[in-house]
């Protein structure tokens, strides 16, 4: 009883006193935003398709809780900056060696298991990588499946700027491809690759305008410490915005605290 009206007159005075009882007693809220770099791009922070809101809302599309006249109600607002996240360009007829090629999209074996193609080659290509020739690539290239060699093919290059690898967005022939590949570092040859390539970078004023506007955390999905985080906040009458993090981070959400509103600021940790 004595604690309940301690917490109550700090939060009378700004003082977040549940929340900080909450962090100390899960420290594990927070969601682990990092991922171990392995050779599938499905594995690479997708920052240019995020939409937090879901897939069917707009870009810049938040929704969140906002406390007026005495109870909470939904909120649904459009932020620029984070419309404007990411940047893209598109090249036509790029052309690089095939070792810079680091990442693919599709195979049939499993390619978070692998940390590099040569790796990769080395698990799921073995028995195929003893002759090194510019005559064993080729004919590797030449399979039907590696559509990046073919003309009007839908394959493609991806370049994404915070993870700083060449991804082959290809449809099959990953084995063959990564043979060629591996078979040409060993040969120290040089092969060229020449497709289409969809690049894309973070907006330095978009990231520096939502870090302005807003504090941004990566939470879990536990359903136990999400509860307990949003009857903190609903302690201190804090404005909020929650939403889906980008994929592939399925365990977590993102909390948005905009810096307009003096008490959600007042949620801020370390």
């Amino acid at each position: 009883m004595f604690t309940a009206a301690v917490h109550y007159i700090q939060h009378q005075f700004g003082y977040p006193a549940n929340l900080n009882a909450l962090l100390l007693a899960h420290p594990d809220i927070g969601y682990a935003f990092e991922l171990p770099r392995n050779t599938d791009v499905d594995y690479i922070t997708r920052w240019h398709q995020w939409l937090p809101s879901g897939w069917d809302a707009n870009p810049g599309e938040l929704r969140g809780r906002q406390y007026v006249h005495g109870e909470y109600r939904g909120v649904t607002i459009m932020v620029g900056a984070l419309a404007n996240l990411c940047e893209q360009v598109h090249v036509e007829g790029w052309t690089c060696d095939i070792r810079q090629v680091e990442v693919l999209n599709a195979s049939k074996s499993p390619l978070e298991q692998f940390t590099d193609l040569d790796a990769f080659a080395e698990a799921r290509c073995q028995g195929y990588l003893d002759d090194a020739c510019p005559d064993t690539i080729a004919r590797n290239l030449a399979h039907g499946e590696v559509r990046i060699m073919q003309p009007r093919c839908f394959d493609y290059f991806c370049y994404h700027d915070w993870d700083g690898r060449v991804c082959l967005i290809n449809e099959g022939g990953s084995h063959h491809f990564a043979t060629a590949r591996y078979l040409a570092g060993v040969a120290r040859c040089p092969v060229q690759l020449k497709g289409n390539l969809k690049a894309y970078r973070l907006n330095p004023a978009a990231v520096t305008a939502l870090s302005d506007e807003y504090m941004l955390f990566s939470i879990t999905k536990d359903p136990e410490r999400w509860l307990a985080l949003s009857d903190a906040m609903r302690a201190l009458q804090a404005t909020y915005f929650v939403g889906d993090l980008p994929r592939p981070h399925a365990g977590g959400y993102v909390l948005l605290l905009p810096a307009l509103f003096p008490k959600s600021m007042q949620l801020e940790w370390n």
